[in-house]
């Protein structure tokens, strides 16, 4: 019977071993208080444990064994037992260290509760306070209207500057003496001596907006506030922050070259209170597009914040959105503002959301236009404002002759009249900027030192005449190839919009470049569309030869397989307007010639091996008017009766949609191949006569069945009353044939 079953009055023994129950002086025999003690397991003699009796455990000779020799007549004295040698005790590991970690964590927790006690005294007593504890700040004789920014340090006056605000106190005092040596912002420096063109400030002072913070964040952790205070309640955790932003730079996508590495990551180490720390939706949009390339399995160290229907990059993403309009009402740091507008444009297009396309396109040039991107000068420049030119704004952004701060601001802009291009392209509705209001030139080679004056004759000025066939290798490579095919492209975009009825929506009497020559009635004979057909022409002829063929640079710079798919999918944007179904139509010819061109490369990309998935997101663009030619092509045939080369084309629009499918995103399965108006159902009913369309494909999304047209929507057919997106039926578009 145990021990505790023994007790008297039913009391219950506590113990648990032998040297418990020795210690606590409870009976130590399960026979009673009276009995021997009951031994440790493994005390007993050997003997008697393969005997499987009780042994006393007495050495050198247990009572058992001495029982036993007097019964077989042996003298017990002369009987020694066996015994288990005693188990060494081990030292503990590390000496003292263990007492020495307990007793730091002692103290982190005293420091954890101080600090608790301190910030809700803090908010019970200070609340409405703008200014932090232990910040000194000068008289100021005249009052001032502060902007409020994320640390809420007062405005001063534009002769006296405060101290440095010191971070909050912590028990890291190495954080404090890092923070005390870095060196003077120019906000401590004074107002900086702006170049004569820059003269005017225009800042508005306006009071602070709220960011919307989500509901179903986790509650903070108390080391969190002590290793790194003030830290962004809706970003992860530092660390997983530091590791997506390294993934950001380390993958190969688009937006990568847009944000300067090195200064990231070193203002990431700055406390989140310093005015040079990354503005939080800039942060959102990077980690947002960093979630898109890596698994899941990166986030298993953090509690789930997002919804259950979404991923972390949209969660993300839609925190970028949303921070863009209250930090450019409470930060100064607008060049980021800007780059996430473009971050966020990227991810809608990607993800296939077209109708957040369209406003974040216009978000991003209106806010590209106040801080002087499309005009980008350097501070030794000699353009200045005179007497007759005071009036006209100065931007935002303060000169600067620093080649890393040009090549930023540059590639921020020319990324944001990309997403406009495209944007205007797939939908054919008016871009939001003109050419004409652009000064800047193109994003240059590390070591180019920008030019202060003659900007049009540089080769990466969008004025010059030699801009598309200008290509020197010291400033000319794959970037400014891709970004001149873009350029390009809008050019034959505005053209066709512009265009009097029925190509676009112009009207008769426009402006004279879309006049054909005397006595001809053709708009293909007018000077405008004969200087972009020799100007596609040319630039494709133009190209270097290191960057010829696209699959082998697929792998290391995605873009130069827009570089070749943009100038053949404007040939078709250009000439698919004229199309008839004569024999030997010679738009028809180019369209179809440019489409293959298209085919081609993507069986090239097949044959290699290489991941479709990994392509710019653009591309599916090119792949889209490429594919709705060869439907058209089909269509022609079927129409005339033609059997042969009907297979080899249904196989060539095959190889196109699986292309498309094989995209990482909803953006290749949800664009559709059909013309942006109304199409007719299959077989293609293609009059002799020339047919307009817009220079344009059909998107259908998710968010908008119809998709984008270029023309005002048909009144539906089948509705249901009050639900007027809602469609009976089948709603599928021609996709394919």
């Amino acid at each position: 019977m145990p021990p505790d079953r023994t007790l008297p009055n039913g009391e219950r023994s506590t113990s648990v071993s032998f040297s418990g129950a020795a210690a606590l002086k409870l009976p130590l025999s399960s026979h009673g208080a009276k009995h021997a003690p009951s031994l440790e397991r493994g005390k007993a003699c050997l003997v008697c444990r393969a005997r499987k009796i009780k042994c006393d455990g007495v050495q050198p000779s247990c009572g058992a064994c001495r029982k036993s020799a007097l019964a077989k007549g042996e003298d017990p004295n002369m009987i020694i037992c066996d015994f288990d040698e005693p188990e060494k005790r081990r030292r503990p590991v590390g000496g003292g260290k263990v007492a020495g970690l307990e007793a730091k964590i002692a103290a982190l927790e005293q420091r954890i509760a101080e600090l608790t006690m301190e910030s809700e005294a803090r908010n019970d007593t200070s609340a409405d306070s703008f200014v932090p504890s232990g910040a000194t700040y000068p008289v100021i004789s005249e009052p001032c209207n502060p902007t409020p920014a994320p640390h809420n340090f007062n405005c001063p006056s534009a002769t006296s500057f405060p101290s440095r605000p010191k971070p909050p106190a912590s028990s890291l005092p190495h954080l404090s003496e890092r923070y005390e040596m870095l060196p003077p912002t120019p906000r401590e420096l004074g107002d900086i001596a702006h170049h004569n063109y820059f003269v005017q400030s225009h800042t508005v002072h306006r009071p602070p907006v709220p960011v919307p913070t989500p509901l179903n964040l986790p509650a903070p952790s108390p080391l969190l506030d002590l290793f790194y205070p003030s830290w962004p309640k809706t970003l992860p955790s530092p660390p997983l922050v530091f590791r997506l932003v390294e993934i950001f730079f380390a993958k190969s996508h688009l937006v990568a070259v847009m944000v300067n590495k090195p200064k990231m990551l070193a203002s990431l180490q700055l406390p989140p209170t310093h005015v040079d720390f990354p503005v939080t939706c800039l942060l959102h949009g990077m980690i947002a597009i960093a979630a898109s390339t890596v698994s899941d399995d990166i986030w298993a160290t953090e509690e789930r914040y997002w919804a259950w229907n979404e991923s972390p990059s949209d969660w993300h993403g839609r925190q970028a959105k949303l921070g863009i309009e209250p930090s450019w009402v409470n930060d100064d740091n607008y060049l980021q503002i800007a780059q996430t507008a473009v971050i966020c444009c990227f991810l809608s297009y990607s993800s296939a959301r077209f109708g957040e396309v369209w406003l974040e396109c216009a978000q991003a040039t209106r806010l590209a236009v106040p801080l002087g991107l499309n005009h980008i000068r350097a501070s030794n420049s000699k353009a200045e404002l005179t007497w007759t030119t005071k009036h006209l704004k100065t931007s935002m952004l303060p000169p600067t002759n620093e080649d890393d701060q040009m090549f930023e601001r540059s590639v921020t802009f020319w990324y944001a009249f990309v997403c406009d291009r495209f944007a205007s392209a797939s939908t054919g509705w008016a871009s939001s900027l003109e050419e004409a209001d652009v000064t800047s030139l193109l994003p240059a080679p590390p070591g180019f030192e920008y030019p202060s004056e003659n900007l049009n004759s540089s080769p990466l000025s969008l004025h010059n005449p030699h801009f598309f066939t200008s290509h020197p290798p010291h400033l000319v490579q794959s970037l400014q190839l891709y970004l001149k095919a873009v350029v390009l492209m809008g050019r034959v975009v505005s053209w066709l919009q512009r265009s009097p009825s029925p190509i676009g929506v112009g009207i008769n009497n426009g402006p004279p470049r879309h006049v054909p020559a005397a006595g001809s009635r053709d708009p293909r004979d007018s000077p405008e569309f004969q200087g972009l057909d020799n100007a596609l022409v040319a630039f494709q002829l133009s190209i270097p030869r290191e960057y010829h063929q696209a699959e082998l640079h697929a792998a290391s710079d995605t873009r130069v397989s827009l570089v070749h798919a943009i100038p053949h999918a404007s040939v078709i944007l250009l000439h698919e307007p004229f199309v008839t179904m004569q024999e030997d139509d010679p738009s028809m010819k180019k369209c179809s010639v440019a489409a293959r061109e298209i085919l081609k490369a993507i069986v090239t990309l097949y044959s290699s091996s290489f991941d479709i998935a990994l392509l710019v997101p653009f591309i599916n663009f090119a792949w889209a008017v490429a594919g709705r030619t060869l439907v058209r092509e089909l269509a022609i045939k079927q129409a005339k009766g033609i059997v042969e080369g009907c297979d080899e084309v249904r196989s060539s629009v095959e190889t196109i949609l699986a292309a498309m499918r094989a995209y990482s995103t909803p953006l290749g399965s949800d664009l559709n191949l059909a013309s942006p108006r109304s199409p007719p159902p299959p077989p293609f009913d293609l009059p002799p006569s020339r047919r307009s369309q817009a220079p344009s494909f059909r998107i259908r999304s998710r968010h908008r069945p119809r998709g984008y047209t270029g023309l005002p929507p048909r009144r539906p057919r089948g509705l249901r009353p009050h639900h007027p997106q809602r469609r009976f039926g089948d709603d599928s578009q021609a996709d394919a044939y």
